[in-house]
């Protein structure tokens, strides 16, 4: 080899390891800077994989550091993935995108509805379906189909049942051999493996706290995929190498179907977003489970390419910086989704009560009645959240505050519900029996609520099963309650009250056999009184309960 060519190899070594080293440096301070704990992201040059790396750490509370085959739940990240096995489908003649679905498949739930019957699979992936993102109720059209765009992952959903329905096989299996095999996803899958356990990101929420994950045994093909952004940025590539081939079923997939109204550069292919901007077109999907976030652009003109999963509610607030800082433009898809790069006036308002207390952080967010929170800034379903967290953290006095904020702004039927019901996990037994009562009278007939005031004045409960507490190490607790099989194992109908320096609960129930828990301030377990218990169905223990 000659003297000029390896000198030249070595500076070119030494540039790409400075320039990757730029980049860790880059991506550790975007997620420190937005309190993401994890990231997994790959980048993609001129159709190759340049950058494939972990940042942060898997879970706050462990500090085990991500790394590239770190599992993510990658959100709506699915719907691409699943548009990729239909069109595979598509291409060996056993599946027409423009059949209408119901004569693969009919579905009960939009039989009262004939426009249905015009759905195909390619409206459903360009989600002009006319059908809703998830239902909220009865499943219903809000549109004609193939109308106009409206992102509805129900009818991923129910393409996906027709795919299953054809193949006669699980919707997931079916993914698994038409992409997942053939484009070696190794770390990938539509339902949660316990292979995942070894290393896995849980999610947290904005302010960096883990909750515990979700580990879905069923495939929903619009949402539930498990995979790495090295995973992922396979199926870029598989795109990128059948564009650059001309395969039809591909080049439909980059095709616009249906705009995407005001947005003159947004359209939608066949499972990707399609995003035009001066340096050319490009796919892309977002993912958004609440507290897993995650996204993918590729430039079909520059074959350029980014894929990141994140285990934060902040996750996508990265977009705007990282798309400038790689491919220096804007990013008209992320100003479409509308999420913001900072905390949102409810956030921020939790960050200081959290930090300083209720009384002295509300003084910045109140009304100019100064009687509760204004809310212009902050929304009833907000200053809920508020105080659901604060209970969750034991700040029972603030979380009171919160949502008593919300009673007085909105005296309504729920306000007083979820006052009450906060009322009674702080311990204030008096003031949750006043707040039962004003949404009693708005809704007499709540069954819930007339056994929760019942149990809250035992003179009224009519009972042949009394349960008592009399160990001096409950004394302190705030809240006792019992769930089982006779409440339908609901932790929020039955508390027990103070009686003569015992907890005691009544209840009325039919001879039978029964299985129950006491939950105390929120830990479930089995009745310290009581030492018979078994395992049921789902091996868990149950202390056990029979009635003559």
């Amino acid at each position: 080899m000659k003297k000029t060519t390896v000198i030249l190899l070595t500076v070119l070594l030494v540039y790409s390891l400075h320039s990757q080293t730029k980049r860790a440096q880059f991506f550790d301070g975007l997620i420190n800077a937005h309190d993401i704990p994890g990231l997994s992201i790959v980048l993609i040059e001129d159709g190759k994989v340049v950058y494939n790396s972990g940042h942060g750490v898997r879970s706050n509370d462990t500090k085990v550091p991500v790394d590239t085959r770190t599992i993510f739940s990658a959100a709506s990240l699915s719907k691409p993935v699943f548009a990729y096995a239909v069109m595979k489908l598509v291409e060996s003649g056993v599946f027409d995108l423009d059949r209408p679905l119901y004569q693969y498949l009919e579905f009960k739930d939009l039989a009262h509805d004939e426009r249905y019957k015009r759905i195909t699979a390619r409206m459903v992936l360009s989600h002009s379906s006319g059908l809703p993102n998830w239902r909220n109720g009865k499943l219903a059209l809000q549109f004609d189909p193939g109308k106009q765009y409206s992102y509805s992952g129900e009818g991923f959903v129910y393409l996906g049942k027709v795919i299953a329905h054809l193949q006669q096989k699980e919707i997931g299996q079916v993914i698994e051999e038409l992409v997942f095999q053939p484009l070696e996803m190794s770390n990938s899958s539509f339902s949660w493996q316990d292979r995942f356990e070894a290393n896995f990101a849980p999610p947290h929420d904005f302010m960096g706290y883990p909750i515990p994950k979700r580990k879905r045994r069923s495939s929903n093909v619009a949402a539930s995929l498990q995979t790495t952004a090295e995973d992922y940025s396979k199926l870029i590539l598989a795109l990128l190498y059948d564009i650059e081939r001309k395969k039809p079923t591909t080049i439909d997939m980059q095709s616009a179907q249906v705009a995407v109204p005001a947005w003159d550069n947004l359209h939608w292919g066949l499972g990707w977003g399609i995003q035009k901007t001066k340096k050319g077109k490009a796919l892309w999907q977002w993912g958004d489970n609440g507290t897993y976030k995650a996204f993918a652009i590729t430039n079909l003109t520059t074959r350029k390419g980014i894929v990141f999963l994140t285990n934060s509610e902040n996750g996508l607030r990265i977009v705007p910086e990282l798309i400038r800082h790689e491919w220096d433009e804007g990013c008209p898809a992320f100003d479409m989704i509308d999420y913001s790069t900072k905390d949102q006036p409810y956030q921020a308002l939790l960050r200081k009560i959290v930090k300083n207390g209720y009384d002295d952080a509300i003084v910045a967010y109140l009304d100019q009645s100064q009687a509760h929170h204004d809310t212009n800034l902050i929304r009833q379903h907000q200053m809920r959240r508020i105080g659901y967290r604060l209970l969750r953290e034991g700040r029972f006095e603030d979380a009171k505050k919160a949502y008593r904020s919300n009673v007085v702004a909105y005296p309504f039927y729920n306000s007083y519900l979820q006052y009450a019901d906060c009322c009674l996990k702080s311990g204030d037994f008096d003031e949750a029996k006043t707040y039962y009562l004003k949404a009693s009278a708005l809704q007499p007939d709540n069954q819930r609520i007339i056994t929760l005031l019942s149990q809250l004045d035992p003179s009224t409960t009519q009972a042949n099963v009394t349960f008592k507490l009399r160990q001096t190490n409950y004394m302190y607790s705030r809240l006792i309650t019992i769930a089982g099989d006779f409440n339908n194992w609901n932790p929020m109908i039955h508390p027990f009250v103070k009686q003569n320096g015992e907890w005691v609960c009544r209840l009325e129930l039919k001879p039978g056999r029964y299985h129950y828990k006491f939950v105390i301030d929120g830990v479930w377990t089995l009745d310290p009184e009581n030492p018979n218990a078994e395992l049921d169905d789902n091996e868990n223990f149950n202390s056990i309960l029979i009635v003559k």
